[in-house]
């Protein structure tokens, strides 16, 4: 649960250990800051919009077989696939097959997480949504990914994602970042970016 308090000076400090964002929160930060800022303030606008029922359908006719909504916490991925390592069968092994082998607690080895999105136009977001999501399960609930797919069906492209060390690195820059904007006493001044035309938030911005 998100916690805050509020600094002499009126910024607002949210309370490190209590700080889970959302794929949406990390999704914004690379859109707009200040459309960050207005979402994290409880100015939910995009819930009703047309592109999320687009996108929601779009989701739900391309994966119909795999598409299962998981929510883990304040995060939420589109669907999981489930990896399970194999090993070549010993020799002695009479029916020399593969041979699954699974974690502790009958745990799958590893899991990769896949997201469908509409368009590349906001690439970068979309990439690091899915990192955070790696990153998220891994740290919090030590689970082991690395991997993840972002779908553009559509454009009938599949990107592969991989959380390594140096992107762990740049996922708590942005993290750290996000607490920074997000605690600022109002939002980020507005400056117009090609998504404006299209933003549940531009008459806030533009009115």
């Amino acid at each position: 649960m998100q916690a805050n308090r509020t600094k002499d000076d009126g910024v607002k400090e949210f309370e490190d250990d209590n700080i889970k964002f959302t794929g949406t929160q990390v999704n914004y930060y690379f859109v707009c800051k200040r459309k960050l800022w207005l979402f994290s303030h409880n100015m939910e606008l995009e819930s009703e919009s047309d592109l999320v029922h687009l996108g929601r359908l779009l989701h739900e006719q391309s994966y119909k077989r795999k598409f299962k909504e998981v929510q883990v916490d304040r995060i939420k991925v589109d669907f999981l696939e489930r990896k399970v390592r194999s090993v070549p069968a010993s020799a002695n092994d009479e029916n020399a097959s593969n041979v699954k082998i699974e974690g502790e607690g009958n745990e799958p080895t590893s899991i990769v997480i896949h997201e469908v999105k509409r368009s590349r136009s906001m690439h970068d977001a979309h990439v690091f949504q899915l990192l955070y999501y790696m990153y998220y399960l891994k740290k919090n609930h030590n689970t082991n990914v690395s991997k993840g797919v972002l779908h553009y069906p559509l454009l009938k492209t599949n990107v592969p994602v991989e959380l390594t060390e140096e992107k762990e690195k740049e996922v708590e820059a942005v993290i750290s970042d996000i607490k920074r904007t997000i605690s600022l006493p109002k939002p980020p001044e507005a400056f117009w970016v090609k998504p404006c035309g299209s933003c549940a938030y531009r008459e806030m911005c533009w009115s």
